[in-house]
């Protein structure tokens, strides 16, 4: 996962970076929750430049009060191309049921980590108020390396971390100090195709360990399929 960059030029490397990458599947992710400076200009020059596979529509707490940036939604359902990932809060339940069926139907379900702010929901919760999304994303992974019960796939900067400090997951997994996100995170890039490799067999093996972990829990509703990469 990309998260949108804050400047001209770090978008211009993440473009050169996937035109070098051009089978990686890439989501873009504005960086609302990280708390860095955006703007819809630049997000939509990321959109066409960069041309994801999949988008996190915007969304964030205004007063407390969960929101989703209903004219950027429609600006991305004309891309049909996109893999849209919608944010869910149970706040805003009855506008998710306004909209049409088939676009609920193209949609993934994004699930945001318990305690962000709004009102928890399961994704059996949402199974049934919204019958007609097919499938539910986890909007990251808590330090347990856990998946909520139901989803399909998490985003989590956890292996990408690991790379950056040359770790494998398992060295990462088994340090009793995790090593912090480095402050240039957001604007790391992998630069070699060894960094690559690292990156995805960490996420290959992130993927494993919260399938295990996921597994000694009583569940109900299907295993998760994928790990994201959050840049």
């Amino acid at each position: 996962m990309v998260i949108l960059p804050d400047s001209d030029d770090l978008l211009g490397q993440w473009v050169a970076w996937r035109r070098a990458f051009p089978d990686a599947y890439v989501i873009l992710d504005p960086p609302i929750w990280e708390r860095k400076t955006w703007s819809v200009l630049r997000w939509k020059r990321a959109v066409e430049l960069l041309n994801p596979n999949g988008v996190v529509v915007p969304d964030g707490i205004r007063d407390g009060v969960p929101f989703v940036m209903w004219d950027l939604l429609e600006y991305l359902l004309e891309r049909p191309w996109i893999e849209l990932y919608l944010p869910l809060h149970m706040e805003l339940v009855q506008e998710y049921q306004r909209l049409p069926e088939d676009t609920l139907a193209s949609i993934v379900g994004g699930i945001p980590l318990p305690g962000l702010g709004g009102r928890d929901a399961t994704v059996r919760e949402w199974q049934e108020a919204l019958p007609e999304v097919g499938r539910y994303h986890q909007l990251g992974m808590p330090r347990s390396g856990e998946v909520l019960v139901g989803v399909q796939s998490v985003d989590t900067a956890k292996p990408v971390t690991a790379a950056i400090w040359g770790m494998t997951w398992s060295e990462y997994v088994a340090a009793e100090v995790k090593p912090k996100r480095p402050p240039f995170l957001f604007e790391w890039i992998p630069a070699t195709p060894l960094e690559q490799q690292l990156v995805l067999r960490n996420l290959h093996d992130a993927q494993r360990y919260a399938e295990d972990a996921s597994k000694a829990r009583p569940r109900r509703g299907r295993p998760p399929s994928r790990v994201a990469q959050r840049k």
